[in-house]
């Protein structure tokens, strides 16, 4: 059984948003967490270094580069956020010359945005958004 839902949380790194795939895994309940860690240091586009990422322990990590910015997104299983989180981190900085820089933003946007775009008043957006994390709590 699995389960997607865009999940609001909040970290020593900022409120991020994170995208939670839920699924059993023997006695005890794993998630998969999505997010991206923007990374400096060497090239990661080369063989040499995708090779590295795996031995790492990134093997569940896709690298980019967009505008100048290097860096890797993850989908990593963990009991919480934070634990996927500094996992990855920890995995991350093994590779020689490799450093992580930050944790990138969730993508989170304002409610009066939100009102903007669907056409509704920004109260009535509030109040949805409360009622929804009043049943997720």
């Amino acid at each position: 059984m699995q389960r997607v839902a865009g999940t609001p949380f909040h970290t020593s790194f900022g409120i991020i948003t994170l995208l939670v795939q839920n699924s059993l895994w023997g006695p005890e309940r794993m998630s998969r967490f999505q997010f991206t860690l923007i990374v400096g240091g060497p090239d990661l586009q080369s063989d040499a270094a995708g090779e590295s990422l795996v031995q790492a322990g990134c093997e569940d990590a896709l690298v980019g580069y967009s505008d100048g910015v290097q860096y890797l997104e993850f989908h990593r299983e963990a009991p919480d956020p934070e634990t996927a989180i500094l996992s990855a981190i920890a995995d991350a900085e093994r590779v020689p010359g490799l450093e992580v820089i930050r944790l990138a933003g969730g993508g989170l946007v304002a409610l009066s945005d939100v009102a903007a775009t669907t056409g509704r008043i920004h109260g009535g957006i509030r109040q949805f958004t409360s009622l929804i994390f009043t049943h997720l709590s």
